[in-house]
């Protein structure tokens, strides 16, 4: 009797882990929800944060830094090709990334090179031998990923600077690590996101280009949040798409328009405890967004999770008996 009641209650947990993992696929819906802006801007461009939450906007050869809320800090960065300053030409510097220990690495695009600073913004030292890099990332280890879009590749740099090798052969707008270690592309052109593991071999790819559900037209910037969700600026469509891990399209969010959640010339953007920040460019302004309802990427409910459950139940039927025989000797 005591047998028969352990054997269903491990049959009724298993089912309800199955109903509950059933449900989690079914609740994968996220929406932005219009916060707050900051502005003053001549040309928005780069945007990122670090680890206390404050936000770095890259913009007309400056870096300005903010606080979580948009309450200017401080700026660092004059118009120029000096150790520390950043050519503004074309909304320059491009792109920023900040490393686990709060070193700031710039493209600096039209210097050709990469800079790398304190915390502060003070001058630390530079990456040269790029033809026109269009984004920077670091991943835990300290290497240095820059998307060259001159020469239609993604280089590799460790974490003094030396070349180590490069990969892809298409113009790479941004580049991102996720949380397993694999490198994130955004092909601006063709309008998709390419994925390679952190050799450069490449995986897989999601997006076409156009302006349907699942479509992008000259994507630029993109962010992962938590759960692997990513979340990038279709700048030709105005709008911020929204896609899982795996490339599944989830939803599209604004529009063309100077109102609050309308975009006109988003670039790129950053998610920073809960919030979306975006560049939008042609508003002169950054915007912040709450996300609702991220949840993990549902668990694989397949015929393997059935025979871990099965394999459960006869392994302590077994032991039971065991323990029993045991008793009777």
């Amino acid at each position: 009797m005591f047998l028969k009641e352990i054997t269903r209650s491990l049959v009724a947990s298993c089912a309800f882990l199955a109903a509950t993992m059933s449900f989690s696929s079914a609740s994968n819906a996220i929406s932005l929800t219009y916060k707050s802006q900051f502005g003053g801007f001549s040309s928005p461009f780069a945007i990122t944060s670090d680890s206390f939450g404050n936000i770095l906007v890259g913009s007309q050869s400056q870096v300005q830094k903010f606080n979580s809320s948009g309450v200017y800090q401080s700026q660092f960065g004059t118009n120029g090709s000096g150790n520390g300053q950043f050519n503004g030409y074309g909304s320059g510097p491009w792109d920023i990334s900040v490393d686990s220990t709060g070193n700031i690495f710039v493209a600096d695009t039209y210097n050709y090179r990469v800079q790398k600073l304190d915390s502060s913004g003070n001058y630390l030292s530079q990456i040269f031998g790029i033809s026109f890099p269009s984004a920077v990332a670091v991943d835990s280890s300290g290497n240095i990923f820059v998307a060259d879009l001159g020469s239609n590749r993604v280089q590799k740099f460790n974490s003094s600077g030396v070349y180590q090798s490069q990969f892809g052969a298409s113009q790479f707008g941004d580049v991102a690590i996720d949380s397993d270690g694999n490198i994130l592309v955004v092909d601006s052109n063709n309008g998709r996101i390419q994925k390679f593991d952190s050799n450069g071999n490449y995986l897989s790819q999601f997006g076409t280009q156009g302006n349907g559900d699942g479509q992008l037209y000259i994507p630029i910037g993109f962010a992962l949040d938590s759960f692997g969700n990513i979340f990038i600026a279709d700048r030709g469509n105005n709008r911020v798409s929204v896609f899982d891990k795996n490339g599944a399209f989830l939803t599209n969010f604004g529009s063309l328009g100077t109102g609050n959640g309308q975009f006109y010339d988003p670039i790129r953007l950053v998610i920073s405890q809960d919030k979306l920040y975006v560049t939008d460019r042609g508003n002169y302004r950054v915007q912040i967004f709450d996300i609702n309802g991220a949840t993990p990427v549902p668990f694989d409910f397949s015929p393997n999770f059935g025979l871990l459950c099965v394999g459960v139940v006869v392994i302590t039927k077994r032991l039971i008996k065991k323990k029993q025989n045991i008793k009777d000797e």
